[in-house]
């Protein structure tokens, strides 16, 4: 069994878990928590996460280091190739790891990217990436949201376990959190329904997924506050914006396909997506023509343009998402 290890992704519960099962297989029945040390890498110095890490420990067989987000200080790049001379006496010492020791490096996406070490730790150790789930991703997350409510000790069927995905989005923490109180309230071996989801799902929790269900339904009073409220939990307006694009851009290929190929597999096999994702998109489709999906496109680019030049961020989504909800009527009275 290997005993360096890079796990990484957007995907923090995934993440974690890899971790953790890392750490079991490793410690076996030696597991315990005065076994397992984590490091903070932004703070730690190079040299002493070096001297822990291979170091022979006199009180414990097995030790499991977690080492999350390391970053080189001062670190440079000469070359795309050349690895900073800040991690030179890391890669060195990779080999001088014990075999009872265990060394895990953990980063979100965002931080790995950032800092040179990945280049030098991918040919050393072995790696574990997580993305985050895309909205046309569902399938997968399903397969995650079963697992999860099956762990808990409950039961839920797959209608119902989109309904939950649909209304919280995709983050796994956030459904896992759900999940739990679900199961709870439910008490174990019971089915969990939409009314328990209903009654029990936090009003924070349905973000962006839902904004979305309002704006396509063309309802600018929900959709508006629904935003507010997305930023009020401190959701960033480009992140929105991206999911207003990437969601209107797949209604319009599959608006486009739709006039093609009737079946949804067909289609959904044309654009590598989920059958379940696209058959939800040809039922919201119908209060769309091409026109009009077009038109929004344009104006998700102008958004994204104004936002860059210096125009405010929340006026100028609020106008486009206005705009969305009022242009079937507009784009309707102008074909007259």
């Amino acid at each position: 069994m290997s005993n360096l290890y890079l796990v990484y992704g957007d995907e923090g519960f995934l993440v974690d878990q890899k971790v953790k099962e890392i750490q079991t297989a490793f410690l076996g029945k030696n597991f315990d928590a005065s076994h397992v040390e984590v490091i903070d890498g932004e703070r730690a110095s190079l040299s002493d996460i070096v001297y822990q890490i291979t170091s022979v420990s006199m009180f414990s067989p097995q030790k499991v280091f977690l080492i999350k987000n390391l970053q080189g200080k001062g670190s440079r790049r000469k070359k795309q190739k050349e690895k900073s001379s800040d991690f030179s006496i890391l890669e060195d010492a990779l080999g001088l790891i014990p075999q009872e020791t265990c060394v895990i490096f953990i980063y979100n996406s965002a931080k790995l990217e950032a800092g040179s070490v990945y280049s030098m730790l991918e040919g050393a150790v072995e790696c574990f990436e997580f993305k985050s789930f895309s909205e046309w991703q569902k399938d997968e997350v399903l397969s995650h949201v079963l697992a999860l409510v099956k762990a808990a000790g409950g039961n839920i069927k797959k209608d119902v376990a989109f309904y939950l995905i649909d209304l919280v989005g995709n983050d796994l923490r956030t459904l896992n959190s759900e999940i739990q109180k679900l199961v709870n309230y439910k008490g174990s071996g019971q089915t969990i329904d939409k009314a328990d989801i209903d009654a029990l799902v936090s009003p924070g929790s349905i973000g962006i997924f839902k904004l979305m269900t309002y704006l396509k339904q063309k309802d600018l009073r929900q959709t508006l506050n629904g935003y507010q409220k997305l930023r009020k939990f401190g959701e960033d307006p480009f992140s929105v914006l991206a999911m207003i694009g990437s969601t209107f851009r797949m209604m319009f290929q599959v608006k486009l396909l739709a006039g093609k190929l009737r079946d949804p597999f067909a289609i959904a096999k044309n654009l590598g997506s989920s059958p379940y994702y696209v058959k939800q998109i040809l039922k919201e489709v119908n209060n769309f023509d091409l026109l009009e999906l077009k038109d929004i496109l344009l104006k998700v680019y102008g958004a994204d343009t104004k936002i860059k030049t210096g125009f405010d961020k929340d006026a100028a989504m609020e106008i486009l998402l206005s705009e969305i909800c009022q242009d079937r009527n507009r784009i309707k009275l102008g074909s007259r």
